[in-house]
C-alpha cells in the first residue's frame, strides 16, 4: 500500500476501528484464557464501542476502516479475504445485524 495514495483515507479515521476491534477480540481472548476477569473484559470491550460509536458515521464506514488497517498491517498489504467477506456480508446480507441494529446515522 502505498502511504501516499492512501494517504487521504488513513486520515479519515486513522484506522480506528481496526485497532478497537482488535482490542475487542484481546479482551475477549484474555477472559476465556483466565489473564482478566469479565468485569473487566467488558470493561475494555464496552469502552472500545463507546469510541466506535463516536468515531463513526455509519457501521459500512466502520467496516471500510477495519478493512483499510487490515490491508495496511498486511504483509502483502491487501486485506485478508476472509475478513473483506465477512464485512461485505455484514454491510449488505438483509439478516445481518448490521442491517438489523442502527449505528450513528440517525442519531
Amino acid at each position: 500500500m502505498s502511504s501516499i495514495a492512501n494517504e487521504a483515507e488513513l486520515r479519515k479515521f486513522l484506522i480506528v476501528a481496526f485497532d478497537l476491534c482488535r482490542l475487542v477480540n484481546v479482551a475477549r481472548c484474555a477472559h476465556q484464557a483466565g489473564y482478566i476477569d469479565e468485569a473487566t473484559a467488558w470493561h475494555f470491550i464496552l469502552s472500545a464501542a463507546r469510541k466506535l460509536h463516536e468515531t463513526y458515521p455509519s457501521w459500512s464506514e466502520m467496516g471500510d476502516d477495519y478493512v483499510l488497517g487490515n490491508r495496511y498491517f498486511s504483509d502483502d498489504h491487501k486485506a485478508d479475504a476472509m475478513h473483506r467477506a465477512s464485512i461485505e456480508w455484514l454491510q449488505r446480507a438483509p439478516s445481518s445485524p448490521w442491517r438489523t441494529n442502527a449505528c450513528s446515522e440517525g442519531a
